[in-house]
This record gives C-alpha cells, structure tokens and sequence, in this order.
C-alpha cells in the first residue's frame, strides 16, 4: 500500500508520515521486503547467515523521531548516518519526483488504481533519465563540498 502527500493530488489519511506511520511502514513494508528481497539474491543464498544491509533514510522528522530512531537501533542492520544540513544527495528522490510529476499528468488516477500506475510510471522510466541521474553524481557531490553541506542546485 502506498500514500502520497506529494504532487498526485492523492492524500493520506496521515496527512504524512508521522513517527507512527513510518514505523508501522518500516516494519510491515520496507524492512520485510527488504530482507525477502536480500534472502533471494545470490549473496543471500550462498551464506548460512543472513546478508547484512545500511538502511539509508534522509532528516525527516518522522525518521528522526526518538520512537523510529529506538526501533532502528533493535534491528539487525547498519543505519547510515546522514548529515542533518546536507542535501539529499540520493537520486531516489529525483526518480520519484520523476514518477510524481507522470502521475501528476495522468487524468486517470484514483486511489483504487495508484498503486498500479505507481508501478507502472516506474517501470517505464525512460533509460534516458537514469543515466541522466547517474551522470549527475559526480556533480552533485562536487557541488556538495563546495557548497560545505549547504544547499545546492540538485
């Protein structure tokens, strides 16, 4: 299940991800998926163990919160630490502003289908945009330290 507060005009019940809803997220959602997704690669089957992951997440409150911050520390992986001033500096984020800006142009979006088209816009985004967004890396982390963690362009 997904929720959106973004730019689809499709709101969540939340109003937003709060502690709770990250929480519930992460546990029900992200981390299962997560470790079902690592138990089925081939790194994962070679070893008795499971393959260890870092879960990187950006500032938000919600994932900043004492109650998300208690949870994640009883978990069997590796949280990265992730500067409170820096820019997000993960093209995940510009992927889904990708994806939010078709929804947005999509007169056939309603909350029965959104999933569905999530997937969907994600799946065809054009090899154009990701190789756009890798050759922009180098960039934005000279951009970054030019900047001394402060805001850029990206």
């Amino acid at each position: 299940m997904f929720a959106t507060v973004g730019s689809t005009g499709l709101k969540a019940d939340s109003k937003g991800a709060n502690s709770t809803v990250y929480k519930k997220l992460l546990e029900e959602n992200l981390i299962p998926a997560c470790r079902d997704l690592i138990a089925s690669s081939p790194l994962g089957r070679q070893s008795s163990k499971m393959a260890s992951f870092i879960f990187q997440q950006d500032n938000a409150k919600a994932h900043t919160s004492k109650q998300v911050q208690a949870w994640l520390k009883e978990q069997d992986f590796d949280v990265m630490e992730w500067p409170s001033k820096s820019p997000d500096l993960s093209w995940i984020e510009n992927m889904w502003g990708y994806v939010a800006n078709k929804l947005s142009q999509r007169k056939d979006l309603t909350p029965e289908n959104f999933e569905v088209a999530v997937r969907h816009e994600w799946e065809i985004i054009p090899n154009s945009v990701h190789s756009d967004m890798y050759h922009s890396i180098k960039r934005r982390l000279i951009d970054c330290i030019e900047n001394e963690g402060g805001m850029t362009k990206y």
